[in-house]
């Protein structure tokens, strides 16, 4: 899928509201990153789920389930933080389906192989974006203003 230059979103047929997105605070994904290599490492040796290993298992996704719901609170009930911070690690969630940005680190953008390939995902790890300022006499800890340029 190629960049479409638009001439108007009226005329085009486009809807504004598919490039909305809400900045949200970092959530946690270590327990679901545990359950997913455990069950990779499993599927590795064959499956053979001992009693222990089966413990062991419901326990990770115990963890997981614990963390999703923190997660879905965190996204109801947040904080809504009125400043952004540079050095602030946050998510970009898309708000018409409810996906992140994240960044395919093995792979580089289409139009630009300097760049890294971001995309719309489920939230992970790679979605954490970190708030870095675009000028150098802006310095982390420092507020970021209204409409002020960001690296891209």
């Amino acid at each position: 899928m190629g960049v479409v230059p638009v001439s108007s979103f009226a005329a085009d047929g486009l809807d504004f509201r598919d490039f909305l997105f809400v900045v949200v605070d970092q959530l946690s994904y270590r327990a679901l990153k545990d359950l997913r290599k455990r069950k990779k490492l499993l599927a590795l040796m064959g499956g053979g789920a001992g009693t222990s290993l089966a413990v062991e298992l419901r326990n990770l996704e115990e963890r997981a389930r614990q963390e999703h719901e923190e997660n879905m609170h965190a996204l109801r009930f947040g904080s809504h933080t009125v400043s952004l911070r540079y050095g602030d690690v946050v998510q970009l969630q898309h708000v018409r389906t409810g996906l992140y940005i994240g960044v395919r680190g093995k792979f580089s953008a289409e139009h630009q192989a300097t760049s890294r390939r971001a995309e719309l995902q489920d939230g992970t790890m790679a979605s954490w974006l970190t708030v870095n300022p675009f000028f150098s006499h802006r310095t982390q800890g420092e507020l970021v203003t209204f409409n002020e340029m960001a690296p891209g």
